[in-house]
Parts: structure tokens; sequence; C-alpha cells
């Protein structure tokens, strides 16, 4: 596969890939943004113990009172206690809201695109080393090399493209005449479009 994909196709679908990447991530980021809005009724509950123990204090100031004023510092102890209550759970509860949303974000961000990563990094990093070597190769730019351009060129291009440099290609790379299908070749990878003269 990787034999038959030129700079263009690789350039289109790295783009794509991005794009996708990009959609993907602002979808997980706007879940994690509208499951944490959960978090309101959270506070709210933490706010209505909040509430319960201003209550509770103030009934606790009635504890001086002469005869009632140990039944209201009990009532008091009762309402402070279910006040932390309140508090404890409504907090727990923003944890657990704010836990959820991040998990789902994530969630809808990798799953789409893990897959995807896991099978495009491989084959783009394969191509971009395959490139580099045949860029390097240029240097040497000799016969041998010129010729392993060509027969690259018979075995991955279709004949139509082909046939736009060479009205023979079997009979070119018997003759020695790898030119155009090295050319050809270069042009996949998006090198140079035509292969340097051989070296002296």
């Amino acid at each position: 596969m990787i034999g038959r994909l030129s700079a263009g196709t690789v350039r289109t679908i790295d783009v794509l890939l991005v794009f996708w990447l990009a959609f993907w991530l602002w979808v997980g980021w706007t879940v994690n943004d509208r499951v944490n809005d959960l978090s309101s009724l959270a506070d709210g509950v933490v706010n209505t113990g909040e509430v319960i123990g201003d209550v509770g204090d103030r009934l606790g100031q009635l504890a001086d009172v002469p005869v009632v004023g140990p039944i209201f510092e009990g009532i008091a102890d009762g309402i402070g206690g279910v006040a932390q209550e309140t508090i404890s759970r409504g907090e727990d509860g923003r944890t657990a809201v704010n836990r959820t949303a991040m998990v789902l974000g994530l969630l809808f961000a990798i799953t789409p695109t893990l897959p995807l990563l896991a099978i495009w990094l491989p084959i783009r990093v394969a191509w971009g080393r395959d490139r580099k070597a045949v860029q390097d190769g240029l240097a040497q730019s000799d016969q041998t090399f010129r010729g392993y351009l060509a027969h690259r060129a018979v075995a991955s291009q279709p004949y139509r493209r082909l046939a736009s440099v060479s009205s023979d290609p079997f009979g070119d790379l018997a003759a020695g005449r790898y030119e155009g299908l090295a050319s050809l070749e270069l042009k996949r990878l998006g090198l140079a479009a035509a292969i340097p003269p051989p070296q002296s």
C-alpha cells in the first residue's frame, strides 16, 4: 500500500485527519462542558446545606435562654448534623459530576480518533521514511538507483500513468531507459519531477 500512495494523497489524508481530530476534540470538550453544567444541581444541594447550617446556628444562639435553652441547643445540634451531611453529599455529587464529565469528554474525543491514528500513523511514518530514503538516494543518482526507481514505478503505477512517460515501459526497463519511469516515481513521492543526470 505504501508504494502506491502519492504525496498528494498523503497530504489529503493528513488534512482530513487533522479536521477529524479537531472535530472530535471539539465534541469531547462540548460534552464535558454540558455535563459539567449538571454540577449546578450539586451546588444547589451545598447551598441548601449552608442555609440549614445557618438556621442551626441561629437556633444555637438561643441555648442561653432559661428553661428552653437546652431544647434549642439539642435542635441546633441536630440541624447542624443535617447541614453537614447535606453539604458533604452536595460536594460528593459535584465531584462525581466533574469526574463523569471528564470521562465522557475523553471518550467522545478519543474513541473515534485513536483507531484512525493507530492505522494511519504507522503508514505515514513508513511512507515518510521511504520518501527520505529515495531523497537521500538521489544524491548518488547512479544507474542502479535510477533502475530501482523505474522498476518501482512499473510495479506500482497504473498503466495510464506509465503510458504518459513511455509507450513501452517493459521495453524501456529491458533497454535501461530509466529516466521517464524513474521521474514518474519521484513525482509520486512529491520529489523532483525529473531525475538528475547520472554522476560521472
